[in-house]
């Protein structure tokens, strides 16, 4: 999803009212191509994060329009605000450039950061490129970056020169785990498990030591983030290696599972706490049907592949059967001709399932 700040309520690009008359002058939107000349990162994720949030809050706050003649207002409210522009409550407006310059000085106010706390907030898109370059973004122009938003992170901006500019809010669905270098995240309910004798807590990533965990032990992160070329993980305590940990991390809604050694797989089945799961090529879980080496499985909402159970069609009352594979001696735990646990078999779907049996798994 964008941040896009587009036209004003006649749909022209000056002489409207104050604020946002249709709630679409500055508004969330869907990816478009504009085309767009080129993509701008900041290449500390935690900065990134920050220019989307803060672009999303002014994308939804109606007292925010559009208007070039009055293209400065909302950088002096957005100052006056505390640099949230979820509590502007004064009628203001911005264009395209004016709104994105504005988001990135405030980015750099809250975070504290020298070079874009001092950028111009009143840019145009003609000027955006190499002024956005000097305070530290790096200038994507391969193609994946520019017609789609798979590859996208939040705060990324989309800039086609001289004419318009957005910002990227969501995290597209190609994005490798490891592009993500400063991430809020979170666990599981049994949290992540520590897999060395004695796990070192530190106060940042590249911080003194406060203190230590043992082996077993378990925690509960917040944030991900690179340092170097380790990855470190916050929780209460402070800030941990993730070489030393082992479990499952939720980020941006989407699941993976972290091994020892900082390890995921990608295309490849793992087996956790005996139940399989399959994980796609950047690394994050699959859900729904899988077709793997010319046969279907079904992975449930958890991510957890489905065995011995019914899944439910969409479309009419029929009930799909997965195989629950062989016993231990090579008898097949039901009756049928079953090869592999997991295995949907069309020849067992049916309308009238034995439910009080056999589960149905969503």
């Amino acid at each position: 999803m964008l941040s896009n700040c587009g036209y004003d309520e006649n749909g022209k690009i000056y002489g409207g009212k104050a604020g946002d008359q249709t709630g679409r002058e500055y508004a969330m939107i869907p990816w478009y191509n504009r085309p767009w000349s080129c993509m701008l990162r900041y290449p500390n994720r935690k900065v990134g994060n920050c220019i989307a949030e803060i672009s999303r809050k002014a994308a939804e706050n109606n007292r925010i329009g559009y208007d070039q003649w009055g293209r400065t207002t909302y950088y002096k409210q957005l100052k006056a605000s505390g640099w949230d522009p979820s509590k502007i409550s004064r009628n203001c407006e911005a264009d395209c450039s004016s709104s994105t310059m504005a988001n990135v000085v405030a980015a750099g106010n809250v975070l504290n950061i020298p070079l874009l706390k001092g950028a111009n907030p009143h840019l145009t898109t003609r000027q955006m490129r190499e002024a956005l370059r000097k305070t530290g973004f790096d200038v994507y122009t391969d193609k994946k970056y520019r017609i789609g938003d798979a590859y996208l992170l939040p705060g990324d901006i989309l800039l086609y020169d001289g004419h318009h500019v957005s910002v990227n809010c969501t995290v597209g669905d190609k994005v490798a785990i490891g592009d993500m270098k400063y991430q809020q995240v979170s666990t599981g309910s049994q949290g992540m498990r520590v897999t060395t004798t004695v796990l070192n807590v530190r106060s940042s990533p590249d911080g003194t030591i406060v203190g230590s965990l043992k082996q077993g032990s378990r925690i509960y992160i917040t944030h991900r983030s690179g340092h170097g070329a380790t990855t470190w993980f916050e929780c209460a305590e402070g800030w941990v290696s993730g070489r030393y940990l082992e479990g499952w991390v939720l980020e941006s809604g989407k699941w993976w599972y972290c091994n020892a050694g900082y390890a995921y797989k990608n295309n490849a089945w793992q087996k956790i706490d005996g139940l399989w799961y399959y994980f796609d090529d950047s690394g994050w879980i699959v859900q729904g049907w899988l077709l793997y080496k010319e046969k279907y499985y079904y992975l449930t909402q958890s991510g957890a592949m489905a065995a011995g159970a019914y899944v439910k069609s969409t479309g009419k009352e029929l009930y799909y059967w997965v195989s629950a594979g062989k016993n231990g001696d090579g008898t097949y735990k039901v009756e049928g001709d079953y090869e592999e646990e997991g295995i949907w078999e069309p020849k067992w779907d049916t309308a009238n399932p034995n439910l009080q049996k056999w589960r149905v798994v969503k």
